[in-house]
């Protein structure tokens, strides 16, 4: 039982230098290679969008992303490091704005990422008779270079909402994103 279970935290041996993940990118290179992420450089990246992004207990994040992209991660560990919780979108779903834009007025989503050719699509999606996304504090774009009118049309589509467009770039050799901007 869970009454019985000490309350300290079992040891792993895991250190901060060992492995947490490999994903294959070509990067800006073009050449295809594969990144070796390690937990020090993970745990750094979460808690800098905790500190930057905070989340909270009762909060909810909306994990879309495919789990070979390297920014699944933070959809998954960000939200779990401050209490918050993740909600998965059903398989395939990830390719349909319309669904992303439900999912995210249904379960009341605080943060959402994504690339900018996505982004598009999900703005396209939120209309005056929709459900308002009163809940949404964070929006992140990157993996793509965020275009001028694309923040116009963010600003245009979410001006009923709280949410601020957070645009960040890097490569996954340091953990997904090295600069960031709102």
């Amino acid at each position: 039982t869970l009454t019985a279970s000490s309350p300290a935290a079992p040891g792993s041996g895991v250190t901060g230098e060992n492995l947490i993940s490999v994903y294959y990118t070509s990067g800006s290179t073009g050449t295809p290679k594969g990144v070796a992420s390690t937990h020090a450089g993970w745990t750094n990246r979460m808690q800098w969008m905790q500190a930057q992004y905070p989340l909270h207990p009762g909060d909810t994040v909306l994990h879309k992303t495919v789990l070979s992209f390297d920014d699944s991660a933070v959809e998954i560990f960000w939200p779990l490091i401050a209490g918050a919780t993740v909600v998965m979108l059903p398989p395939g779903l990830h390719r349909d704005p319309r669904a992303i834009a439900d999912w995210s007025s249904d379960h009341h989503i605080a943060a959402l990422h994504f690339v900018p050719s996505m982004l598009t699509l999900f703005l396209d999606e939120i209309t005056p008779t929709r459900q308002p996304l009163t809940h949404l504090r964070h929006v992140i774009s990157s993996g793509e270079a965020l275009r001028p009118d694309l923040v116009a049309k963010f600003h245009d589509r979410l001006a009923h909402t709280p949410a601020h467009l957070h645009n960040q770039w890097g490569a996954t050799e340091v953990s997904i994103d090295s600069t960031s901007h709102t």
